[in-house]
């Protein structure tokens, strides 16, 4: 189905150049009540210019904030989030207003680390993989493409560690 994560490329070079910082692309969605399902909220979002190649995001309900959560849809560019930042302005499921936000803050330079000896590469891709085959069994996640990209060890490194943060919410190099 477009338009959900599902179909969010990861492989996608200038995505993994990004460093999925893409705060100037995304439209934050703020305090959505639980009763609000993602169909509902896919139903007022697919409409939009440029969800077709984009994916809605939906935090776990935090009982913190009124058993509410948030949301975070990411367009192919900005003009796109900019739009849809205006048009669900004001507009309502139900009785619920949506709040939509933009994150204009510079995104800030992502820190890259010297090359890692061959060695410590395919250690730290073994580890990845054995982390994302166990996230992936518990979140019943069956033939991850991820783990059968053709790419040097490097670039699969980079791309298993992105999908472990974007995916299981898992920083690989904290163990967080």
């Amino acid at each position: 189905m477009k338009g959900e994560l599902a179909e969010f490329n990861l492989f996608d070079e200038k995505a993994l150049e990004q460093g999925f910082d893409l705060n100037k692309n995304t439209v934050y969605l703020n305090l959505i009540p639980s009763n609000i399902g993602r169909d509902q909220l896919l139903e007022v979002i697919r409409p939009l210019l440029g969800f077709s190649e984009g994916y809605l995001t939906l935090s776990e309900v935090s009982r913190s904030q009124e058993f509410a959560r948030y949301g975070w849809i990411t367009f192919p560019n900005e003009e796109n989030a900019n739009a849809a930042l205006e048009e669900l302005t004001n507009k309502k499921i139900g009785d619920f207003e949506l709040k939509p936000s933009k994150n204009d803050a510079p995104a800030i330079p992502h820190k890259t680390t010297q090359s890692l000896s061959t060695g410590a590469t395919s250690q730290d891709l073994d580890l990845s993989k054995q982390l994302i085959e166990r996230f992936d069994r518990i979140a019943g996640i069956e033939n991850n493409a991820i783990l059968t990209v053709e790419k040097s060890d490097e670039v699969k490194l980079s791309l298993q560690i992105l999908y472990l943060r974007r995916v299981h919410a898992f920083d690989f190099h904290s163990a967080e």
